[in-house]
């Protein structure tokens, strides 16, 4: 069967903003009004009831109960509600390293990104400066310099491609903070780039020729796993030249459809006026580098199907050559990569 699907995780607001902390006193919020609405609701019936049956002084006597068991409600509601509740969320153990590499077909400088693992969205990883990285293939080694204005990104020394069939490997040296040496390694086979059907559009406006991407990948073949990448820019046309008028979105043919799944949430929809450029890379790759994405996507986009998995990093194809039980996240892929050009129109 066939699946192809966005990567975009979605963070609860409160969440995002001030952390568990902030959800759980949202909720102790809610309770709070919901308490207080229903006292209210008695402590007047039960007023107006008496006031229809005392005369004036017996009515401002009870006013007066009245007002001060309010007021004591309140203070005991809004204040009983406010305890913050600290989380102690174990971790558990976290990768030495983060690695995104991937080497393609083409003739360009190469990028492999180094960098340490966070345990919340919201923090901002540390980059790994000062490691040793090179690409090797058969007898051939291709190596790595660190930018110096952009720590943690490292660039092939000159130009080079991937040959299709043949096997690349990443080598990563550095020691960490607490003063151990590691050897990371990973390897992959690259898959031949492919060409393809481009994608296809949908008039969603036809008063304003406003366009929608309507399908991609087209002749889809199970056994051939691929990552599509489409870039949108309408910055040229006249009333969208700002910096929102550009769009990145990313499909995969991954081969099977697993039950957790099925439910999972439809992509994000981007509208584009006729005229826009349209620029779609294919990127064929291989099928353990499919099985990686589709870990991620299990535990960012689609942890909320019929079958919940347990959280945790998905399988990385890196491994220290000189400690079995330290482990990376991120995969080091060769992909097979072709293009098309075009205009929404």
């Amino acid at each position: 069967m066939k699946w192809m699907k966005k990567i975009y995780i979605y963070r609860h607001p409160e969440l995002v903003e001030g952390g568990q902390k902030s959800l759980l006193r949202s909720c102790f919020d809610r309770l709070s009004m919901t308490a207080f609405f229903v006292i209210t609701s008695r402590l007047q019936n039960q007023f107006y009831l008496n006031y229809h049956e005392r005369d004036k002084e017996n009515r401002i006597v009870f006013h007066t109960r009245f007002t001060g068991l309010l007021t004591v409600s309140l203070i005991l509601l809004f204040t009983s509600c406010e305890k913050e509740t600290d989380w102690n969320l174990d971790n558990g153990k976290l990768p030495k390293i983060v690695v995104e590499a991937m080497l393609t077909n083409e003739d360009t400088t190469h990028e492999v990104v180094l960098s340490l693992p966070v345990s919340s969205l919201n923090e901002t990883p540390a980059m790994v400066s000062g490691a040793d990285v090179k690409i090797v293939f058969n007898s051939t080694t291709y190596n790595f310099t660190e930018d110096s204005q952009n720590p943690g990104h490292y660039y092939s020394d000159s130009t080079f491609h991937g040959i299709a069939g043949q096997t690349y490997s990443l080598l990563v040296q550095y020691v960490d903070q607490d003063s151990i040496g590691h050897l990371w390694y990973g390897s992959d086979v690259m898959p031949p780039a492919e060409l393809f059907t481009p994608l296809s559009l949908a008039l969603a406006n036809t008063t304003d020729s406003i366009y929608k991407i309507s399908y991609v990948a087209s002749g889809y073949d199970p056994t051939r796993y691929a990552m599509y990448e489409i870039f949108l820019d309408w910055r040229h046309i006249s009333g969208y030249d700002t910096i929102s008028s550009v769009a990145t979105l990313y499909f995969y043919t991954l081969g099977s459809l697993d039950m957790g799944e099925i439910v999972g949430n439809d992509f994000e929809n981007i509208y584009f006026p006729k005229g826009t450029k349209i620029r779609e890379r294919r990127y064929s790759i291989s099928a353990l580098y499919a099985a990686w994405i589709r870990e991620i996507l299990i535990e960012t986009q689609w942890n909320n199907g019929i079958v919940v998995v347990q959280p945790g990093n998905a399988h990385s194809n890196l491994f220290d050559l000189t400690d079995s039980s330290y482990n990376a996240a991120g995969f080091f892929s060769t992909c097979g990569v072709s293009e098309w050009n075009g205009v929404a129109e």
